[in-house]
C-alpha cells in the first residue's frame, strides 16, 4: 500500500516529467519553481494531512493532480480567470459531473487560501470568481435541486 505522502509525491513528479517531456527540457538542468501550481499543491497536502482522513487526503491528492494536469504548468501568483476556465473546460469534457467539478474548484480555492496564509500569494484570484461564472451551481443550488 503507498502512504499518501508518497502518492502525492508520485502524482506531482509525474506531472512535472510530463511538462519537462512536453517542453523538450532536460530533466537534469530543468530546477522546477517552488511556486508552480503542482510544487505549492503538494506542499499544501503535506501540510494538512495530518488533519485530515485518510479518504480526505486521499481525495485532495486525486483532485489536485488532475487540477495541475488540466491546467499545466503555472506559477500560483500567476493564475487567473484563463486556467480555471481550461480547467473548468477539460473537467466537462471528460464528462464529469457540475457537483464533481465544483468539488475539484472548491479543492483549489482552499489551495490558494492556504497560500495565501503562507505568504506565496498576496492574492486568492479565486475569491473573485464564482462557481456561477463557469455556469456551475453552488453546492447550496445543487443540494436544493437534488431534494426538490
Amino acid at each position: 500500500m503507498v502512504r499518501t505522502p508518497d502518492l502525492a509525491r508520485a502524482i506531482f513528479d509525474h506531472v512535472e516529467l510530463e511538462r519537462i517531456a512536453a517542453s523538450g527540457l532536460d530533466r537534469q538542468r530543468h530546477v522546477p519553481s517552488v511556486t508552480e501550481l503542482h510544487r505549492v499543491a503538494m506542499l499544501y497536502i503535506a501540510a494538512r494531512e495530518r488533519d485530515w482522513a485518510p479518504v480526505t487526503r486521499t481525495n485532495h491528492v486525486y483532485w489536485l493532480g488532475r487540477i495541475c494536469r488540466a491546467i499545466g504548468p503555472v506559477e500560483v501568483a500567476d493564475l487567473d480567470w484563463p486556467h480555471v476556465h481550461k480547467f473548468v473546460a477539460v473537467m466537462r469534457q471528460r464528462g464529469a459531473s457540475e457537483l464533481v467539478i465544483s468539488r475539484y474548484y472548491l479543492a483549489l480555492q482552499a489551495v490558494l487560501d492556504w497560500c495565501m496564509r503562507q505568504g506565496i500569494i498576496t492574492e486568492n484570484v479565486m475569491r473573485k470568481m464564482r462557481l456561477r461564472d463557469f455556469g456551475l451551481p453552488s453546492f447550496g443550488e445543487h443540494t436544493r435541486r437534488r431534494h426538490a
